[in-house]
């Protein structure tokens, strides 16, 4: 089956075309190219549809999407799930959690693992040894913090934080020393979380997704576990299971 796979976020919506589990061809559109991406799916011949939102500004797209695809999923925390989705898990959850969690549980299984989705907000979520969710966290992604440090004080500036570039922790000048004490939270963050899960779990993987993956890969995580559409690979999966 050949499937158009809609991740919605905060800042983009990523769209792809996928069949028998591979994704083919990767594309990126606004919120409100309702047309550009129809015409997406109709030209790579889509069949069925599988899309995840947490931006809320799909309403067009999404009553488009309805009459053009018999098989349509939604992702909500009433999907099914291949997974366990014990306690931790609930209503309000985020589909594209949702999402990295099922691509997770199918690349890694049936080892645990532990998924960091850094984009503009960052969530760390954890599938134990039985493939059970565990619950997770929720954080300030880089460019959350960049703009809050702008914002709520006088004379601050608002620097990037270039994905190539890997910033030392000793700095000098405003600019080096925002950028560096940005990505050494959240090196911080990641640190703490990892020695905390270890308590209690003796060896999982880690999974790091989202658009920040890259440039925080550089300080800490080996590239190996940096899994660029592990959102859209869990909509496939995701498609198949809500079939």
């Amino acid at each position: 089956m050949r499937a158009l796979l809609l991740d919605s976020g905060n800042s983009r919506l990523k769209a792809a075309i996928a069949a028998d589990g591979r994704i083919e061809t990767l594309c990126v559109f606004d919120h409100n190219q309702v047309a550009k991406i129809l015409d997406y799916a109709q030209k790579e011949r889509a069949q069925a549809c599988c899309l995840c939102d947490v931006s809320g500004k799909i309403d067009t797209l999404l009553a488009e999407l309805r009459q053009a695809f018999r098989h349509l999923h939604l992702v909500s925390a009433d999907s099914i799930v291949p997974f366990n989705t014990g306690a931790g898990f609930y209503t309000t959850m985020g589909s594209d959690r949702i999402a990295a969690l099922v691509g997770a549980y199918v690349r890694v299984k049936p080892s645990p693992v532990l998924i960091i989705d850094a984009g503009t907000a960052i969530t760390y979520d954890f599938l134990d040894e039985r493939a059970t969710y565990c619950g997770g966290l929720i954080s300030l992604g880089i460019d959350m913090r960049r703009r809050a440090l702008h914002t709520f004080t006088g004379r601050l500036p608002l620097v990037n934080v270039p994905s190539e570039t890997s910033f030392p922790f000793t700095t000098k000048g405003t600019t080096q020393s925002l950028q560096s004490g940005i990505v050494a939270g959240i090196v911080g963050e990641f640190e703490y979380i990892t020695r905390e899960l270890k308590k209690k779990h003796n060896d999982f993987q880690i999974v790091v997704t989202g658009g920040d993956a890259e440039c925080l890969s550089n300080f800490y995580f080996c590239k190996t576990f940096v899994v660029h559409n592990l959102v859209l690979e869990g909509l496939y999966e995701l498609l198949m299971c809500n079939g």
